[in-house]
């Protein structure tokens, strides 16, 4: 994990500290689980994580910062505090062969739209996978398994921290379990 998302994995998580006990609210956040296809892993691939709040303001990265998880393959995880929507994206460019010997560069990414619910934690997963590789998908639409779907994720399928995703909610972006790095 680079250091600066370690740092900012710090923070968010001592702000989450400071809003349960010191405010004597109910914590309210997600727990992010990012992760990679095998496939995409290599010295090459470089991954973005970029959180983003209803007014389209940076909450996390966003920039030129880089998650190790493009040449480790190992999850990296993220607690995401706060109150109202949040746009979150995982991007990658993948490099891959092209014609001729050469090689190009591909891009991913899988997004998420949710809603934080006061006095909850919801898990939330997003992953790169090769079935998404230059995948274009509609306005408000994501790679999810090679398919486009709703960025946005039903409320009522939001998954409480380390629970199983309510009956008939099948959208692998709302199953939680992935452990805390």
């Amino acid at each position: 994990m680079s250091r600066v998302f370690a740092a900012l994995r710090s923070v968010f998580c001592l702000a989450a500290l400071i809003l349960t006990t010191s405010c004597g609210e109910e914590l309210t956040q997600f727990f992010v689980c990012y992760e990679i296809a095998p496939d995409l892993v290599a010295d090459s691939t470089v991954v973005h994580a970029c959180v983003r709040d209803a007014d389209g303001n940076t909450i996390f990265g966003c920039g030129d910062s880089e998650l190790s998880l493009g040449r480790t393959g190992e999850t990296a995880t993220q607690s995401i505090v706060g109150n109202g929507e949040v746009d979150i994206t995982l991007s990658a460019d993948v490099t891959r062969a092209g014609p001729g010997g050469t090689t190009r560069v591909v891009p991913v990414e899988q997004r998420v739209v949710a809603t934080l619910e006061p006095g909850r934690i919801i898990d939330l997963r997003l992953r790169l996978e090769a079935v998404c590789l230059e995948r274009a998908c509609d306005a408000g639409e994501t790679c999810v398994g090679g398919e486009c779907r709703a960025a946005e994720v039903t409320a009522r399928c939001l998954t409480a921290h380390g629970e199983p995703p309510p009956d008939r909610c099948d959208d692998p972006r709302l199953e939680g379990g992935c452990s805390a790095r």
